[in-house]
């Protein structure tokens, strides 16, 4: 009787106080949420491509019951998973969260949820954070800046940093929406002691990116690795990410800034983090090779089709084109994996090429479980096998399963998963050894398995290793 008179307290009662001013969200089914949080000022004007700065506080209560608008992207997620937001701004640095705390005085263990897209497209609006939320997570999903604006790197930027450092600003609004978690979640019954930071794809190579910077050291307990990829070689370095950036980019910050959105979209490449010394210290892939990354358990995987979202466009018509495209991406291996990945027809090349890139991020969630598990114990290794269509159980198709909001057991196992990494540091399998190399399966069947793909893995792993400069 007490549990259900908080709640519907908690259900009456959706205002919160944060340290830039109150908030309003609203409740559905047991779950408040609020939606669409400043956590830093503006990234507009004179502080666009600039570190993100604090927040003016404001008065009043303010409204938290729709997402913010996405950040400027390209409109790559629609093309490709049919994702398409009804509104995008620079303005866009909002957070969303999720909570069935039954008051503020809870601690219940936090989620950070960073989004995929390349670091060029996606928003925090893409899951729904309610499931997890219900099974006791405090759930928290961000906007970062993307792509020019998030990770362009210039002289002229670098010139006017106290770091002589540009670009990174995408990560660096995750470090201070990190910041807003300490600072706030517990208004929401969070526990700011317990955060576990968990992504996809890019957000999972962020991830990485947070394990090893300096500057986001303590904010996070816990980290989960889906579909991420950190092999060798080197990350961009800042001398020539600011090369590529004046290719794009001429004139001086100031005028810059004058630019308007469309016009920086229209110009703006492909633009990803960069080893600038201060954000990113050293490629991350060295960091983990020294154990200097951040100690803290651990989840990597992968899922059974990653590269069918990709591959079904590459243009493979003859053995030849496939050789090709073997050579530049594999340049010291082609032979070895021809013979271990073979084709010869059209559809052939394009199963090849999905298995390739499947056992590349398998692989890379190996070697981080490897690295790792010699810096923390709780390393641990999945492997997603369900399949959800023609493309089977490709790239990002576990996160609604994760996020238990898929039908389901898979949905309610896997979630449960999550939740229990993320309370307790212990998914519920065995922790990754090199000698067992196990790993738990999430499909059809729910299974802990070992030597996934022991032979081709062991050739891709090689063939960036000996890639390293």
């Amino acid at each position: 009787m007490l549990a259900l008179i908080a709640l519907q307290c908690w259900a009456l009662d959706t205002t919160v106080k944060l340290d830039s001013g109150k908030i309003s969200g609203v409740e559905v089914s047991g779950v408040a949420s609020f939606k669409g949080i400043p956590y830093v000022a503006p990234p507009t004007g004179d502080l666009r491509w600039r570190p993100p700065h604090t927040i003016a506080p404001w008065a009043g209560t303010r409204p938290a019951k729709d997402f913010g608008p996405a950040c400027p992207q390209p409109p790559i997620l629609e093309k490709r998973y049919g994702i398409k937001f009804d509104s995008t701004s620079e303005d866009c640095l909002t957070l969303n969260v999720w909570t069935a705390a039954n008051n503020s005085t809870e601690r219940h263990p936090v989620l950070f949820w960073i989004h995929f897209g390349g670091n060029v497209a996606g928003s925090g609006s893409m899951v729904d954070g309610s499931a997890l939320a219900k099974q006791g997570a405090v759930v928290v999903t961000i906007n970062y800046r993307l792509g020019a604006f998030g990770f362009l790197a210039l002289p002229a930027l670098s010139k006017e940093s106290t770091r002589a450092s540009s670009g990174n600003y995408g990560l660096l609004d995750q470090i201070q929406a990190l910041l807003w978690v300490h600072r706030n979640i517990d208004k929401f019954g969070g526990d700011p002691s317990n955060v576990t930071i968990f992504g996809v794809s890019a957000g999972a190579n962020d991830v990485a990116f947070l394990m090893t910077s300096p500057i986001a050291q303590g904010l996070f307990h816990r980290a989960i690795m889906e579909s991420g990829s950190l092999f060798p070689p080197e990350q961009v370095r800042l001398a020539d990410a600011e090369r590529s950036g004046m290719k794009l980019f001429a004139g001086d910050a100031a005028s810059l800034r004058l630019r308007s959105t469309k016009e920086i979209m229209t110009a703006a490449g492909s633009h990803q983090a960069i080893v600038d010394g201060w954000v990113i210290p050293r490629s991350p892939s060295q960091i983990f090779e020294s154990g200097n990354e951040a100690n803290v358990p651990l989840i990597a995987g992968s899922n059974a089709d990653e590269g069918s979202v990709f591959t079904a466009d590459l243009p493979f018509k003859t053995v030849a084109h496939y050789r090709a495209y073997l050579a530049n991406q594999y340049p010291n291996a082609v032979e070895l994996l021809f013979s271990l990945y073979p084709a010869a027809d059209e559809a052939q090349f394009h199963s090849a090429a999905t298995r390739i890139m499947t056992d590349y991020l398998a692989g890379s969630a190996r070697y981080l479980a490897r690295l790792h598990s010699a810096v923390n114990a709780k390393s641990f290794v999945y492997h997603f096998t369900h399949s959800s269509g023609p493309l089977g159980a490709f790239h990002t198709s576990e996160v609604p399963f994760a996020f238990g909001t898929a039908p389901g057991d898979l949905s309610k196992a896997m979630s449960a998963a999550w939740l229990r990494f993320a309370t307790t540091g212990d998914p519920g399998w065995p922790a990754y050894a090199v000698s067992a190399d196990q790993y738990m399966e999430f499909g059809d069947t729910i299974k802990v398995g070992s030597g996934l793909h022991k032979k081709e893995i062991d050739a891709l792993t090689a063939s960036f290793e000996s890639r390293k400069p």
